[in-house]
């Protein structure tokens, strides 16, 4: 199970996956390594993936919170740049940077 979600503020539109939450939550998981994630976290356990969209709706900067471990961050990163372009999140009718969490499920 994933959960994807970003701000929402007054004037503010938050950033927009190419057919929404569904087809994101494929992409993440045909690109994790889950055999890895289980044997560092264990079955039944949550993942939080942290990354930004830019103006351009590019997503960048991706990192799985509470992990230091280099091997996590290399996939953290892969996952990110594997993902399609977003429509941007807009302030005031501009496009504008936003940041995304997901919670990953491991089951």
């Amino acid at each position: 199970m994933i959960a994807a979600g970003s701000q929402s503020i007054k004037n503010q539109v938050g950033a927009q996956y190419p057919g929404g939450v569904t087809e994101l939550k494929k992409i993440v998981n045909k690109n994790l390594d889950k055999s890895l994630l289980i044997r560092e976290f264990g079955v039944n356990s949550r993942l939080t993936l942290q990354f930004s969209i830019d103006k351009y709706g590019y997503a960048q900067r991706g990192i799985f919170l509470g992990t230091d471990d280099p091997r996590l961050k290399k996939m953290s990163k892969k996952v990110v740049r594997k993902m399609s372009r977003f429509k941007p999140a807009k302030v005031y009718g501009k496009p504008s940077r936003s940041d995304m969490i997901m919670e990953i499920e491991l089951k």
